[in-house]
């Protein structure tokens, strides 16, 4: 759902010998992204090769990415590409919507999703952090939530946080006349706490993975994710993290540096 807006990055990178116990020099993560693909594309050869179901298309949605692409969307049309967003990057990866038209509808659900998931976090008490997202069909938005001192984050301040951002999103457009879906809905949106702001990371990442969402299984790589998404250096041992444990096959052919 998987530190901020969705960007992928290869994995596989053997931990140098000769790191010391002292604090890790620091680097830009693009240094190692060659390496990291190379060795993630090597990584991938004799996957199986898994049969793909018929496409699934919700009723509307066809004609609602044209129109908002279009800018002439009604309410009812904007809500549905909001609330099937998946379904819309899926649409794009096969071919069914136009790369222009796809990044207009991405640009307007980036543009509403900030809003909605920084009220969200704001409503529980924190700080939200997201940074900018390239339009890739089947990435996802990753909120990094920040703490204020002396509080650091919860399970339960995230999941607040998801019942927020779900009353937020749908008050919005019913505010605008359109009818919301009673059942909860899945923007591949996950709110992911800085590591350093919690003490119960394992357990907020199981609950984010195991509501379908993409949450770092470990604190480096989500550092390493955060400093990425702010435009920072990274520590050689979280760039180290992030390339060995946490980068999937798919995440080589979507990867931007």
């Amino acid at each position: 759902m998987k530190f901020s807006d969705s960007q992928t990055i290869p994995s596989g990178l053997e931990k140098q010998a000769s790191l010391t116990q002292n604090k890790r020099p620091q680097t830009e993560i693009a240094s190692l992204s060659w390496l990291g693909f190379f060795i993630c594309m090597l990584a991938s050869l004799g996957q199986p090769v898994v049969a793909q179901q018929g496409p699934y298309m919700p009723p509307g949605l066809d004609t609602a990415m044209r129109n908002v692409a279009a800018g002439t969307a009604t309410p009812r049309e904007e809500m549905i590409t909001f609330f099937f967003n998946a379904e819309v990057n899926l649409a794009a990866i096969r071919g069914d919507i136009a790369k222009d038209q796809y990044s207009i509808v991405q640009n307007r659900f980036h543009e509403l999703n900030r809003q909605f998931s920084s009220q969200a976090v704001e409503q529980a008490g924190f700080r939200a952090s997201i940074g900018e997202r390239g339009f890739n069909p089947g990435t996802d938005t990753d909120v990094n939530v920040l703490s204020r001192p002396g509080r650091p984050i919860r399970l339960e301040d995230i999941q607040r946080i998801e019942t927020n951002y779900q009353n937020i999103a749908r008050n919005h457009f019913a505010n605008q006349g359109a009818n919301t879906p009673n059942q909860a809905f899945n923007t591949d949106t996950d709110f992911m706490p800085h590591p350093d702001h919690t003490d119960q990371f394992e357990r907020i990442v199981q609950h984010i993975n195991q509501r379908g969402g993409t949450a770092y299984s470990t604190q480096g790589a989500a550092r390493a994710q955060m400093a990425i998404d702010s435009h920072d250096q990274v520590d050689l041992s979280d760039a180290i993290d992030f390339f060995q444990r946490d980068a999937s096959i798919g995440d080589c052919i979507t990867a931007k540096v």
